[in-house]
């Protein structure tokens, strides 16, 4: 790879690249972000921690366990001073429904599914006519599904014992059809309060369990 004026040449399998001068820099930060990446080693680092009565003070990062271990020594038995302690009151809102990416992502940290597997699932689900259509990238549903979703979810609390029916009534933050293009957010069918859910597989049981839940959290309260 060489430079020729203000453009950069590289013969890649035969074949001519010309980067102009403008696209020159932002490859090259490309390639020395690539670099800094493969090139990266972790290391190792201690924290000291004085906790008392629910509070954690805790220590810069030190590299050196010796020097950490010498730190937390020369605290044992002294006196430590609160100069302030700042309260903070934080509010996270009730998540969105599921669109696949969301529900594949969810899948993936949770049981360990890969977006394959999760879309696989799905799709069986929707087969069954248990999951509404999976390959949607919709978070909402349609403003006339109000009565549907209220239905449904009273549905999977039955066929799902552990969703709870607390403060479930916020169905106006789902509702948005200028946010539904041709399929809406995957949600239960009303299948699922008749269905016997142990004739199907673990995998997509996990599926369905996480959907129905999904549902009952978008309309909660934040927390």
């Amino acid at each position: 790879m060489g430079i020729n004026g203000t453009r950069l040449f590289s013969t890649l399998y035969g074949k001519t690249l010309k980067v102009g001068r403008v696209q020159s820099p932002t490859l090259a930060a490309l390639v020395s972000r690539d670099s800094e990446i493969k090139s990266f080693k972790k290391e190792p680092f201690y924290t000291v921690h004085i906790i008392k009565d629910k509070l954690d003070g805790a220590s810069d990062p030190v590299k050196d366990k010796d020097t950490a271990e010498k730190l937390a020594l020369s605290c044992k038995g002294k006196a430590a001073t609160i100069v302030s302690v700042t309260e903070e009151e934080k509010t996270i809102a009730a998540p969105a429904l599921y669109d696949l990416t969301s529900l594949q992502r969810d899948a993936n940290r949770i049981f360990g599914y890969t977006a394959k597997q999760t879309l696989e699932y799905t799709q069986s689900l929707y087969e069954k006519k248990l999951l509404t259509y999976p390959r949607t990238d919709s978070r909402f549903l349609s403003d006339d599904m109000e009565e549907t979703a209220r239905r449904v979810l009273s549905t999977v609390r039955s066929a799902f014992s552990f969703i709870g029916e607390g403060g479930l009534d916020n169905y106006g933050k789902i509702l948005n059809s200028k946010k539904v293009t041709d399929h809406h957010a995957i949600i239960p069918t009303m299948e699922t309060g008749s269905a016997d859910l142990n004739t199907i597989p673990n995998t997509e049981r996990n599926i369905l369990a996480l959907v129905a839940v999904r549902l009952a959290c978008a309309v909660g309260e934040p927390h």
